[in-house]
């Protein structure tokens, strides 16, 4: 036969086992409160993982779209844009279109800015800092009627010239000097005395055609003479080649 315990020792036993009972409640429950939080934690890490990718590709996407609008805003167009027109039946460039760009150089000095008319070309090149920021179409001397040589901008200029001379009578608008002061100009296609545009002379934008000057079409000349008639740019390099 088995031992029988007394009323005592069953309490004892049944409240051990009640003991029991509550400490492993207890133990799961604690251990249920500590890992919810790491499940959760690693969670969040995932998430801020995936947060932090695609804010990374925003910004990128920005700051690439950010440097394209900040390049296309500073760029200049430097290469000659001319429009054209139908002249006695053929396609020429327009003299009353501008045939490049013409950024702002009121600021810049003389110590700044060169400029270039390439004969050959026909294009009249200027520079900042040694960068170009505009090329215009231009119609050099016939034959060796340019000279070619090392000059500047010089102090000479005016709104309106007539060379009435037999061989000449011609005029035009906006001319700048470059060569023996008053002899050699930058300036508008060739005009008659009452400033009307020489029909003989028209559409020959980028070809020889004049008795020594640099002929621009009009919308350019008037850029060119607003620019280089200012006391800052006197003593601007011209070189002729």
């Amino acid at each position: 036969m088995g031992r029988r315990y007394s009323n005592g020792e069953r309490f004892i036993i049944i409240g051990l086992i009640v003991l029991i009972i509550i400490l492993g409640v207890s133990s799961i429950k604690h251990f249920g409160d500590n890992s919810a939080p790491k499940k959760e934690q690693v969670v969040t890490k995932s998430e801020k993982k995936k947060k932090t990718s695609k804010i990374s590709k925003v910004e990128k996407r920005m700051t690439s779209k950010e440097q394209t609008i900040t390049s296309s805003t500073n760029s200049t167009n430097v290469k000659e844009s001319p429009q054209y027109t139908t002249f006695n039946g053929k396609k020429v460039i327009d003299w009353t279109k501008p045939t490049g760009a013409h950024p702002d150089l009121r600021n810049a000095t003389k110590n700044q800015l060169s400029i270039v008319v390439d004969q050959q070309k026909q294009r009249l090149f200027i520079s900042k800092d040694g960068k170009v920021v505009s090329t215009l179409i231009i119609s050099a001397g016939v034959g060796d009627n340019t000279p070619k040589g090392k000059f500047v901008i010089e102090p000479e200029h005016g709104e309106w010239f007539y060379n009435a001379k037999p061989d000449v009578q011609e005029g035009a608008q906006y001319y700048v000097s470059f060569h023996q002061h008053g002899v050699y100009l930058f300036h508008t296609v060739p005009m008659d005395k009452n400033k009307q545009l020489v029909q003989s002379k028209l559409g020959k934008l980028g070809k020889p055609n004049s008795h020594g000057c640099i002929q621009m079409s009009l919308p350019d000349a008037k850029w060119f003479y607003d620019t280089f008639t200012q006391y800052n740019k006197v003593g601007t390099p011209v070189t002729v080649q």
